[in-house]
């Protein structure tokens, strides 16, 4: 792989779309994974997956199921760039991303940096909103 280019990807991944149901959140209706609205309804959707918490199912998400989906996860990027640092990463993320925190993009692409990567992070704020290619500090 010669480079990778990110628009608002997850550097922790939302535990709401692989366990979701049995995350107890304080209203139901406003943490699903999709929502359907109209004038007299609003219906909040989750995908379905097999993911659970429960210890005796053959479907137990476990800590390391969690981690090798994290990318924010240093041990892996220590790994990575003993194999490859000829990787350029481009990466664009709102600073009010309300689904993946900006935060964790930067503390990423840092410890990539500090791995000797080319590193681009391009951080969006309601200066760069231009109407066209960004229409607004929403996710992606």
């Amino acid at each position: 792989m010669d480079g990778v280019i990110d628009n608002s990807g997850s550097a922790v991944p939302p535990l709401n779309y692989i366990i979701g149901r049995e995350l107890e959140f304080k209203s139901k209706d406003t943490n699903g994974d999709m929502y359907m609205q109209g004038d007299h309804f609003f219906v909040s959707c989750f995908l379905k997956t097999h993911w659970t918490r429960k210890e005796n199912s053959p479907y137990f998400f476990n800590n390391e199921n969690y981690f090798i989906r994290t990318l924010l996860n240093k041990d892996h990027l220590i790994l990575q760039s003993q194999k490859n640092k000829n990787i350029i990463y481009v990466s664009y993320h709102s600073k009010e991303d309300p689904l993946t925190p900006a935060n964790f993009k930067e503390l990423t692409m840092q410890i990539l940096k500090i791995l000797g990567y080319d590193v681009s992070l391009n951080l969006i704020d309601e200066n760069k909103i231009d109407g066209k290619f960004i229409k607004n500090l929403d996710h992606g």
